[in-house]
């Protein structure tokens, strides 16, 4: 092959004469035309801007027909740029709830989502109400469509006049089934006088069992110490 590929050219050409007769244009190399398909079609790495191979490797070339368009970047996992439709599968959607509806799954999705934190404060509902302190007040709480998973951790001082049945109020939002029908755990309590486990959801608060009971709201004493429970529930909030 051509010795000085790539070049911009064929070799030069002349008249050369042979046994008395003169060859018009004919090359004085006869690999040009071997040369000239390099030129065309070019090498790994060629420089050559013409060059097919040049020109399927570098962003820059625009012919023949041929464009590299940087349409976004993926960093750690996560596509940053323009937003890509959904075209083979038959939705061609470009957002969840457009191709949602393509493919016939309706509005359902986990679009209502949230997450929060509230606070808890404990209510007894006979003689002066509880009146002790807190020294910490721990809520949180995921709601994903109607179902909400609240938890709590609260500390208590001492409650020296209260009484009646006791329950913790301030749930991030109000049930929308029947009483006692939406049952929580508690995981752990030294703040009761008696080895309360569970308690149900009363509107917006948690109302403690009675030890060994299913229908009886506990209604002893609040001593010092702490309260843990989680709860599922559902709301129409």
């Amino acid at each position: 092959m051509a010795t000085d590929f790539p070049a911009t050219g064929l070799d030069t050409f002349s008249d050369v004469v042979t046994g008395g007769t003169v060859l018009a244009a004919t090359t004085n190399n006869m690999q040009d035309p071997i040369e000239a398909i390099e030129i065309k079609v070019g090498v790994d790495g060629s420089a050559v801007v013409t060059s097919l191979d040049y020109l399927l490797k570098n962003s820059s070339s625009t012919t023949p027909g041929h464009l590299h368009t940087t349409l976004g970047t993926i960093t750690t996992g996560v596509w940053t740029g323009t937003t890509i439709a959904v075209a083979n599968g038959g939705t061609g959607a470009t957002t969840a709830s457009a191709a949602r509806t393509a493919l016939g799954l309706g509005t359902a999705s986990l679009e209502d989502y949230e997450e929060g934190t509230w606070t808890p404060t404990i209510e007894q509902t006979g003689g002066g109400g509880f009146d002790g302190g807190y020294s910490y007040q721990f809520g949180d709480y995921v709601k994903i469509g109607k179902v909400v998973t609240a938890s709590c951790w609260v500390r208590v001082a001492g409650s020296s006049g209260g009484s009646g049945t006791v329950s913790v109020l301030g749930l991030p939002f109000a049930k929308n089934q029947n009483d006692y029908q939406h049952v929580g755990v508690i995981g752990y309590n030294d703040a009761l006088a008696l080895n309360c486990v569970r308690g149900w959801v009363n509107a917006s608060k948690f109302t403690i069992v009675d030890t060994g009971r299913t229908g009886g709201n506990y209604s002893g004493a609040v001593a010092g110490g702490e309260l843990c429970f989680t709860v599922i529930y559902t709301t129409d909030g």
